[in-house]
């Protein structure tokens, strides 16, 4: 079993494992914890400064439901969550460190971006059916994507066509717009 790593006494989580239910469900309990804590704090305090959650992201992705599930998380957060590429965001990760309120990559780390995998079974009809629901899938992904960074969708629309994996490395995530910051890890 995986599990991502929760130190609540300073808001740092880790996901340096696969995108699992058993890795994204603590890390979203622990930041519908931290904001329900910050919202009683605000009420009682007028002037209080919510401090933000971060997450460290080492991973080489996984179940595009799950990564839906905390990217929502995240988004909705009235804490600011920060997002840190520690070494590798891939596949399913790399949506998960674009979410963030505030993201990071360190110097050598990279990311990874490709299309929608994911196999389908079953008679004809229900492989033709199975194609039109992973065809949307993908629209979202793409917009996603299109919408949180500076990639053209042209350029998301040819990895497709490809299928092809695109890695990223720090400098060249911060111009493309999926991290915000590269941290000098010399």
């Amino acid at each position: 079993m995986t599990e991502s790593k929760i130190n609540s006494d300073y808001r740092i989580m880790l996901l340096n494992v696969d995108v699992e239910p058993s890795s994204v469900a603590p890390i979203m309990m622990e930041i519908l914890r931290i904001n329900e804590l910050d919202d009683k704090e605000e009420e009682e305090k007028k002037d209080y400064k919510r401090e933000p959650i971060k997450i460290y992201i080492d991973s080489y992705g996984g179940c595009v439901k799950d990564m839906w599930a905390l990217v929502h998380c995240i988004k909705t957060s009235k804490t600011p969550v920060y997002t840190y590429c520690t070494s590798n965001a891939s596949s399913s990760a790399a949506f998960i460190l674009i979410a963030g309120h505030k993201r990071f990559a360190y110097t050598y780390s990279e990311v990874m971006i490709h299309p929608f995998s994911g196999g389908s079974y079953g008679q004809y009809k229900d492989l033709v059916e199975n194609a039109e629901v992973l065809e949307r899938r993908m629209d979202k992904l793409w917009n996603y994507i299109v919408q949180n960074t500076k990639i053209p969708r042209e350029t998301l629309d040819s990895l497709a066509d490809h299928r092809r994996d695109w890695y990223i490395f720090a400098q060249e995530a911060l111009e493309l717009g999926i991290v915000d910051e590269v941290i000098d890890s010399e």
